[in-house]
């Protein structure tokens, strides 16, 4: 029985050796490489400048044979939001890893990146969005984006319909003036995906996620392809608050006003 045991390893052991060499080497490595996304955020990444001190970004850049994460994250001094925002670049990151599995190569490397934007919306209250792309083999990169309205009156993220007095009243109102704003854009309006756009117009299960403030406006952001021809990148409509100023509930628009 000992003997049938040997015979048998051996024979594994040759067909292994000889199946391997002829998978090429940058194969080989990306099986290697993407088993798991054993990324340790605190560990790995640096802290850099930021101009607000309740809200400081950390970056992570690793390099490797088949890919590369450069990955900026919002850090927060509550653990709960911080825990948020980290559960999310690591479910990023797992994401990235699962669909390059296979697909990528030193000749063809795989891509993360994650660019986070911090804006201060109002008294203690601040827009965190983040661009990200993945690129994992394919034709194209995708790039999409997520937004936090951060409270820290409060330590908590808001949903955002929730600052106006009326959310429906507010998409029934808000959701055309963004269209027009697109349809009039000299940077979009060539590239306007108009199925697609009517699509978001019609959503119903819509919260403004895409939404973020700064310097005055209501900011609309994109995804690729997701409202105009890839060409045109993730897009960014604003609307000045001073069009919606009726919509907004009077305590959020204290706090919003603080900030203009």
């Amino acid at each position: 029985m000992m003997r049938k045991t040997g015979k048998t390893l051996l024979i594994l052991f040759i067909f292994t050796f000889f199946i391997s060499l002829f998978l090429p080497e940058s194969t080989i490595i990306a099986e290697e490489r993407f088993i798991e996304a054993d990324i340790k955020l605190d560990e790995d990444a640096e802290i850099i400048e930021s101009e607000f001190t309740k809200i400081q970004l950390k970056r992570l850049k690793k390099e490797e044979p088949t890919y590369t994460l450069d990955i900026e994250l919002p850090f927060f001094m509550d653990k709960k939001l911080d825990s948020t925002v980290r559960k999310h670049i690591k479910h990023l990151i797992e994401e990235f890893f699962a669909i390059s599995k296979g697909n990528v190569s030193k000749e063809r490397r795989g891509n993360l990146t994650v660019k986070a934007n911090v804006y201060l919306s109002g008294k203690d209250l601040y827009s965190v969005v983040l661009h990200e792309e993945i690129y994992s083999g394919g034709a194209n990169a995708n790039q999409q984006a997520k937004v936090w309205l951060a409270d820290l009156k409060d330590d908590r993220f808001v949903v955002q319909e929730t600052i106006f007095n009326d959310p429906e009243e507010a998409k029934e109102i808000i959701r055309p003036l963004v269209k027009e704003a697109l349809l009039n854009s000299e940077q979009y309006k060539d590239y306007i995906l108009e199925d697609e756009l009517e699509k978001w117009m019609e959503k119903e299960e819509y919260h403004f996620e895409n939404m973020f403030i700064r310097d005055g406006h209501l900011v609309f952001i994109f995804n690729k392809y997701e409202v105009v021809a890839g060409a045109a990148g993730m897009p960014e409509i604003e609307i000045p608050i001073s069009e919606v100023e009726h919509l907004i509930n009077p305590d959020w628009y204290k706090r919003i006003d603080h900030a203009l």
